[in-house]
This record gives structure tokens, C-alpha cells and sequence, in this order.
């Protein structure tokens, strides 16, 4: 099943108010290969899901991709490279959202290892 776009485009308005947001995505692929940006009906493999936000949300998006592999462990130097990239953009000011294709496993361990509480 493909996530219409205009849930995507829905996500984009509920998103914070600023002007360029910066999105650290997690997704990669399911446990059998198959990319997880699949699922997504805007993106159709002929260029980046970046540019189709910026083509279609009105706002800025800017994408820093740490692939990694739906319902397995962040490898190590993936979580610790997102988790810096994070710290980068907010000790600029910059409005950072992190993304993965449920927004719990994968995106609470890179809020773990920013000290973030999930509780």
C-alpha cells in the first residue's frame, strides 16, 4: 500500500512554522531489501523525496539521509553520525525534524543518544 500524497503533504503543514526545515531521515529498507521510500506514492525513484517536497509543500525542505534497516538496531555509526548531524543544526537554530517509517524505534534511539527523555 502507498502513502497517498497527500498525507505527506498533510505531515508538511503540521510541521513547525519555520521557513526551512531540516529533516534527518532514517529510512532505508525493510528486513527483505525493498527501500522503504517505496511506500510513498510522491516519491517515484526519478529524483529525491527532498526535491518533491520542495516542488509540492511551499516551504524548504532540507534532507540528511542515515539509512538504516526498518525493525533492526541502529548500527553504531549511523545512530552516531544522525545524532551529531542533529546537534549540528540546532546549535544553529535550524528546525530539525527526524523521521523513520513508524517514528518510534529508530528515531528514539537517535533521541536516546541526544539525552532525550521519551517518557
Amino acid at each position: 500500500m502507498k502513502v497517498p500524497d497527500r498525507v505527506v503533504l498533510d505531515w508538511t503543514r503540521g510541521l513547525p512554522g519555520a521557513s526551512e526545515i531540516f529533516i534527518v531521515s532514517l529510512l532505508g529498507k525493510k528486513p527483505g531489501g525493498k527501500s522503504e521510500y517505496s511506500f510513498y506514492s510522491a516519491f517515484d525513484g526519478s529524483g529525491s523525496f527532498q526535491d518533491w517536497l520542495n516542488n509540492n509543500a511551499g516551504r524548504k525542505f532540507v534532507m540528511a539521509s542515515y539509512p538504516t534497516i526498518d525493525l533492526e538496531p541502529i548500527e553504531r555509526a549511523t545512530l552516531e553520525a544522525a545524532a551529531a548531524e542533529v546537534r549540528r543544526l540546532v546549535s544553529k537554530g535550524k528546525t530539525v525534524v527526524i523521521v523513520d517509517s513508524g517514528g518510534w524505534s529508530r528515531t528514539a534511539a537517535v533521541a536516546a543518544a541526544l539525552g532525550a527523555s521519551l517518557g
